[in-house]
Parts: C-alpha cells; structure tokens; sequence
C-alpha cells in the first residue's frame, strides 16, 4: 500500500516536471522570436513574460532549498502578485464569458 502510494507520487512529479519543462520550452520558443524581431506592440510583454518565469521558477526553487532564506521573497511575489494576477485573469475570463452569451442571446431575439 505504501509502496503503491510512493510510486503514484513519483509518476505525478515525474509528469509534472515533464509538462513543466514542455511549457517551458514552448514560451521561449514562441516569444524570444518576438524579443529578437521586436515585434511592435508585443516584445516587451514577451519580454516580461520570460523574466517573470525565471524569476517565480528561482524563488520557487530556492524556496525549496533553502526556506529560511526565500520564504519572505517567495510569499510576496506569490502571495500579492501572482494571486492578483490570477484573480484578474479569472475576472476577465469571467467577464468574456458573459458577453459571449450576451452576443449570442441579442442575435436570438
């Protein structure tokens, strides 16, 4: 039974750091063309995009190292932005939604 549960644990972290790792290859190749192009309107989001993975990818993993050190570091960058920022991306979210199902009831009557 424990040995079941371990082995379970290590497949989920092994295809988490796997689609991790994915994600991660898949937003510099999307946005560093952009950064070397500098694409009007959009290198510096794609440029902010890089840098704010790296960082909350350092602040997690020095979390993990050595907590004593980080911990002040990694609780505000996730604490008050990151949750902020999924609270606005849920919103908007929320907000698309909802006028989706405007357009298409206005179209109806």
């Amino acid at each position: 039974m424990l040995l079941d549960l371990m082995l379970q644990l290590v497949f989920l972290y092994l295809i988490t750091s796997i689609m991790l790792g994915i994600a991660f290859i898949n937003a510099l190749m999307r946005n560093i063309p952009w950064i070397i192009k500098k694409e009007p309107k959009q290198w510096y989001l794609s440029l902010s995009t890089i840098i704010s993975i790296v960082v909350m990818f350092f602040l997690c993993l020095g979390n993990k190292l050595n907590p004593t050190t980080f911990s002040g570091a990694y609780t505000l960058v996730y604490s008050e932005i990151f949750r902020s920022f999924t609270t606005a991306v849920m919103a908007f979210a929320g907000f698309f939604v909802f006028s989706a199902v405007y357009r298409a009831m206005r179209l109806k009557t």
